[in-house]
């Protein structure tokens, strides 16, 4: 918590609203009344959690103190996952050093600045807490019910954590133990109501452009969080120069490290790398069809770079590195020589992914200043209450909060 906190102190004091989360929710929560604001959906689908902060913001402390109760939540759910790592039985992460290579992949992994310390983007977070709840068992009963309570939330937060469902009913089918059985029926149950949400609501297209995806997901899921954001952008900009998206020859050879490490999982992995590599792929790429820059086809190349729609990645990127970190299965003895190059492979990634983590935390030229500054609220609520305007100037710039007085 203090590691997170200290990265970035403007964000703990004095706050920021970003984005929609001032301009949409807080301000729903502050001008409506409690009902609507709970049964209103936003932006095509449901967020309980950043509603929940909002009206809590709007109506428990003065307006000047309003984005303090925002930040504590967004810290709540950042740290959630990192609880459920110390806190819960994964045999797949059995030693404490394990769990804390774990913790530094959550901390660390690139890119993370857009999603730091905002409710808007605390889905993803919740995202990571339902993955660890899927590889994880409960320690007790309140642990378990613990469990639930966040596959309900996470559920009812976004869709992305609803994208994980498949993979419980694998999971239970595969144990066929009763507590997965409970998690399934969770996040069914939720799932069901967002999905519901979702058809009622605008919604939005998916954009299928399978040509740009693979080097989407090389630049984002490989070169970004290993070799850091100077690299992907000298590649990115390579590939957008010379239309390599066009050229099938490069389009699978951009795969090449996913079919690698396939191969690798299926013949030595753990069943839980498996599902963590295959959930990582998918969600990545669903994220990227259905994007907010999906929605606009000359706006899609915008991923392919180390910025453009960074917050569809972080999450899935997480996935990938703990696949990475738990790849190996103890009753496998099948070419050892080959299973020994694979895994110190992994390592390798793994040291890279901490290390680029690392220095793009601690390094303030690396802070974009789009994500890392924006205007002081107080002044804003002092100069909005003076002013005949109603608009008060959030995070990022130019983005901008309407509050009829």
């Amino acid at each position: 918590m203090l590691l997170i906190a200290v990265r970035v102190p403007q964000i703990i004091w004095p706050g920021r609203f970003w984005a929609e989360e001032g301009s949409i929710y807080f301000r729903e929560a502050y001008t409506s009344n409690l009902w609507d604001v709970l049964t209103n959906s936003n932006l095509g689908y449901y967020s309980l959690f950043t509603k929940i902060s909002s009206i809590i913001a709007a109506h428990v402390v003065p307006l000047e103190f309003s984005p303090i109760i925002t930040m504590s939540f967004s810290l709540i759910a950042q740290v959630l996952p990192v609880w459920l790592l110390l806190y819960s039985k994964i045999p797949s992460l059995s030693s404490r050093f394990y769990k804390l290579v774990a913790v530094g992949i959550i901390l660390f992994m690139q890119p993370n600045q857009e999603v730091w310390l905002n409710t808007i983007n605390s889905q993803f977070f919740l995202f990571i807490s339902t993955a660890i709840i899927l590889i994880s068992e409960p320690n007790n009963k309140l642990t378990h019910i613990i469990r639930l309570g966040i596959l309900g939330l996470a559920g009812l937060t976004g869709v992305v954590s609803c994208l994980l469902l498949p993979f419980f009913v694998f999971e239970y089918i595969w144990t066929r133990k009763k507590y997965k059985l409970y998690e399934t029926i969770m996040l069914t149950t939720v799932t069901t109501i967002q999905l519901v949400i979702v058809i009622n609501g605008a919604g939005r297209d998916m954009y299928l452009d399978f040509k740009v995806l693979p080097f989407v997901l090389l630049v984002k899921q490989w070169i970004l969080p290993m070799l850091g954001s100077k690299v992907a952008d000298i590649f990115s900009n390579y590939v957008k120069e010379y239309h390599l998206y066009f050229n099938y020859f490069y389009v699978f050879t951009v795969l090449f490290p996913y079919i690698i490490f396939t191969i690798g999982l299926i013949i030595w992995g753990n069943r839980h790398s498996w599902i963590l590599f295959g959930a990582s792929i998918t969600i990545a790429s669903i994220s990227f069809f259905t994007s907010v820059e999906a929605q606009i086809a000359d706006r899609i190349l915008g991923h392919l770079s180390s910025l453009g729609g960074g917050r569809y990645y972080y999450g899935p990127n997480v996935l990938m590195g703990l696949a990475l970190l738990i790849p190996f299965s103890k009753n496998s003895d099948k070419y050892i020589q080959l299973r020994r190059y694979f895994r110190i492979s992994c390592i390798i990634l793994i040291c890279l992914i901490l290390t680029n983590g690392i220095y793009d935390f601690i390094n303030s030229k690396y802070r974009h200043p789009w994500f890392f500054t924006g205007p002081s609220w107080p002044v804003e609520v002092e100069k909005w209450r003076k002013s005949k305007k109603d608009e008060l100037k959030i995070w990022p710039r130019p983005w901008i909060m309407v509050l009829e007085k």
